[in-house]
């Protein structure tokens, strides 16, 4: 019994159509003979749209009582509403000879029934499905700057909201996934967990979903739903490329404190095309730095720094720290030749990568969570004159050490390649 009541609930999205179409032209028919002063409508037909009405409404209840639902407004409403109209549909047949009673209760019936539709129609295609249209030419229309940096408010959550809340919102989460808020997207669902993977360019779960064949029945949408239009795809590939930030966009870096450090001979450029974060390299000037001057032309852009190398500025010691503290992008660092001393270890454990060859922090003093090869002088040569990624003319600053060798590169994006797979470039060198 139990199975041919759920096979009965999962009618409901073929059921429903019929009393809408009914008791919309019941509705026309009987306003057109009320104004000519005929008769009602055939009685077959009023009785045939109240038992589709009921049909529906029972049919919604009972998909209603399978799990993956939660109750938030539009759920709510559009059960009650659609549970109205099949009543209201059934006491219009038992109303029906008398004229004036059934005609004002088809009335209630048909806006009843409007209302449940809207509210449907809200759970399956997100609020502003119906003038998606108009709003989209309006915010066309608008004179705004054009944003250089996706985000998430402005970019992406309306993408999930038109393409995605059907089976993954307040009402339903399929797989257990929600998309519509950060708390849920970072939650995840119950086959890959978080849908991304904030902080990384790669390994991003639902854009592999998005990516698969249409056939495929990972692929998401699944087919047979609104697919994501080029551009859209093209919005969520750059976003989780950026590591998926949900708070606003990195603004520029201020184009006069990057000025005053390039008139210092300091490296500078962004990581990407894209993206405002900032990749900073003291290399040419390392003998001269000190911690007061670093401070002094990093801290207006602090928020942009995620690569920043000191390798070889002697004078720089545990004073840099405070500074290092108030980067909260900063991911790589190089102190390798620099003053630092194990004083530091605690602060330099919250940086995914540091390199500290060459300085007082021994072997046996750093976590696991530094990413660092400590090494005799004697035991460093260097093993390339070109770059082993692009074939390109190596560049001094850009130097790392593996394996008891010093490998340089073009530029400083390549390092980050070749730590991916050493062994795929050691044959390059």
């Amino acid at each position: 019994m139990s199975l041919l009541l759920e096979f009965f609930g999962r009618l409901h999205p073929m059921l429903l159509h019929l009393p809408i179409g009914m008791l919309c032209a019941l509705g026309i028919y009987e306003f057109r003979a009320w104004r000519k002063g005929d008769p009602p409508a055939p009685k077959f037909w009023v009785y045939l749209a109240a038992a589709c009405a009921a049909f529906a409404a029972g049919s919604g209840w009972q998909l209603h009582q399978e799990p993956g639902y939660v109750e938030d407004f539009a759920l709510e409403w559009h059960e009650r509403l659609g549970i109205a109209t099949g009543l209201s549909a059934i006491l219009c047949a038992m109303l029906y000879n008398n004229v004036t009673h059934y005609r004002k209760i088809l009335l209630l019936s048909v806006a009843t029934m409007l209302g449940a539709g809207h509210y449907g129609g809200t759970m399956t295609h997100g609020e502003d499905f119906i003038f998606e249209p108009f709003l989209r030419l309006a915010a066309n229309n608008e004179s705004q700057p054009l944003a250089s940096v996706v985000s998430y408010e402005r970019d992406i959550a309306p993408v999930f909201k038109a393409k995605c809340s059907k089976c993954h919102s307040a009402s339903k989460q399929k797989g257990g996934l929600r998309l519509d808020t950060p708390e849920w997207i970072l939650k995840g669902g119950k086959a890959d967990g978080a849908a991304v993977n904030v902080g990384h360019p790669d390994g991003h779960p639902i854009l592999e979903r998005i990516l698969l064949d249409l056939e495929d029945e990972d692929h998401m949408p699944p087919e047979g739903k609104r697919q994501l239009t080029l551009e859209e795809t093209d919005l969520i590939a750059e976003w989780l490329q950026l590591g998926a930030p949900f708070g606003p966009p990195l603004a520029a870096a201020d184009a006069a404190a990057v000025q005053r450090l390039r008139d210092n001979l300091v490296h500078v450029q962004t990581i990407s095309a894209e993206s405002n974060k900032l990749y900073i390299d003291f290399a040419a000037t390392a003998t001269d730095i000190n911690n007061q001057k670093v401070t002094e032309l990093l801290m207006p852009i602090k928020d942009n720094i995620v690569e920043l190398s000191l390798a070889r500025a002697a004078q720089i010691d545990d004073g840099i720290m405070p500074l290092i503290a108030q980067m909260p992008r900063l991911e790589v660092l190089s102190l390798v030749g620099t003053s630092i001393t194990a004083a530091s270890e605690v602060a330099l454990k919250e940086i995914t990568t540091v390199h500290l060859f060459g300085t007082a922090i021994q072997a046996e003093q750093p976590s696991n969570a530094l990413a660092t090869e400590i090494l005799a002088e004697g035991e460093i040569k260097l093993t390339n004159s070109e770059c082993p990624i692009t074939g390109e003319m190596i560049d001094p600053k850009y130097t790392i050490v593996y394996q008891g060798e010093e490998i340089q590169f073009c530029c400083p994006n390549c390092p980050k390649t070749f730590w991916e797979d050493p062994e795929k470039y050691l044959g390059a060198k």
